[in-house]
């Protein structure tokens, strides 16, 4: 047989074994062996420094959009407030939570999917967990960090 033909054979195989594939995970039988494989992958990337990463940009992707998941991905390792060292996405130790996660800060007077449609529109930086409750806190008013720091400066 001539390539052409085989090459046509095999993409035909491919059409109809996908077909096969897509009417198989529409089944109940066939959504709980998809989901299966599916947690079964993001376990295994759990495991490493790079597939935890890779998740949670799929994850950042699904909520912020790609543009701020390429964002976040050129962004340094390094809260831009207290200049710590964090990871993007670090191991989950029992107990902590998130603590040592880097979070994407951002204005809350636009909301995710503003950002999601925007071309322009970028989050403001990483932030420690530390410094993003503290922000909440004091709910970014720039009068309340002036006094706290006056008030440091005043009794060390």
């Amino acid at each position: 047989m001539p390539r052409s033909v085989l090459r046509g054979v095999k993409l035909l195989i491919m059409v109809v074994s996908n077909k096969r594939q897509a009417r198989y995970i529409a089944t109940p039988k066939g959504k709980a062996a998809s989901l299966k494989s599916k947690l079964k992958s993001q376990k295994n990337k759990r495991m490493t420094a790079k597939g935890r990463l890779e998740l949670r940009i799929i994850r950042i992707k699904s909520t912020w959009g790609s543009r701020i998941a390429e964002w976040f991905e050129k962004q340094k390792s390094i809260c831009v407030t207290c200049k710590r060292k964090k990871d993007k996405a670090p191991a989950r130790i029992k107990g902590q939570g998130r603590l040592n996660q880097l979070v994407i800060d951002h204005d809350h007077k636009y909301k995710q999917q503003q950002y999601k449609k925007s071309k322009t529109l970028l989050p403001r930086g990483l932030l420690c967990h530390a410094c993003n409750i503290s922000f909440g806190l004091i709910e970014e008013r720039i009068e309340i960090l002036k006094n706290m720091i006056a008030y440091k400066k005043k009794h060390g």
